[in-house]
Parts: structure tokens; C-alpha cells; sequence
């Protein structure tokens, strides 16, 4: 899908600062992760990990005003011992991402969690 009907792509960085704290609350970081919102895209186009500082990465689009500030609150929510970062992009120099909606059961996440 190379215009998807997005608003912005939102970068969330999610540096986990109490790994212990993370790992006890780990279920509800991997729900957050595989809530499907019903929309044309799924709810993160990406999620990774980083290594310095410790902690994931998140992409995640969005439709209207206020998604970003929702799906920043969910983190909070889901992710404990972290601090979450948000930022916008707004343009591509090279490239763009792959927009399309994958089935959860088939994703990695959803494998580790049961």
C-alpha cells in the first residue's frame, strides 16, 4: 500500500529503565503489542528492540488527531519501568514503509506469548 489513508507515522522509543519492572509487567507490553484496531493498518507497522539505551522501538500510524497521544498513553499503561519517547515523521529521504496489515497469529510476538 504506497498511500495508505494515514495522517502521520508516529516513532515511539520506549527505553526501558527498570528491565525487572518490564519483565514482571511483560504480558501486558505483548497484548499492547498484539491489539488489532480493527483499521486498515496494523496498530504498529514495526517494533524492534534498541540497545543503548535498553528498550524497543514502535512505528505506528496514525488517523486523526489524538491517535498519537492514545497510542503514547497505552504504552504508558502496558510498559512499566520505561520512559517513552514520541516523534513524527513527516517526510522520507529515501524509501518508505512497507504499510499493509499482517495476520497477528502468524507474527513472532503472538508465537512468544503462548
Amino acid at each position: 500500500m504506497q498511500t495508505p489513508p494515514i495522517k502521520d507515522t508516529a516513532v515511539f522509543i520506549v527505553k526501558q529503565l527498570n528491565v525487572k519492572k518490564f519483565l514482571e509487567h511483560r504480558r501486558g507490553w505483548l497484548s499492547n503489542a498484539l491489539d488489532d484496531n480493527d483499521g486498515p493498518l496494523n496498530k504498529y507497522i514495526f517494533e524492534g528492540d534498541i540497545g543503548s539505551p535498553y528498550g524497543l522501538i514502535h512505528v505506528s500510524p496514525s488517523y486523526k488527531d489524538g491517535d498519537v497521544e492514545l497510542i503514547e498513553q497505552d504504552l504508558n499503561l502496558s510498559t512499566k519501568g520505561t520512559k517513552i519517547e514520541t516523534s513524527l515523521i513527516t517526510k522520507f529521504l529515501v524509501g518508505s514503509f512497507s504499510y499493509r496489515k499482517l495476520g497477528i497469529k502468524g507474527s513472532i510476538l503472538y508465537k512468544i506469548s503462548n
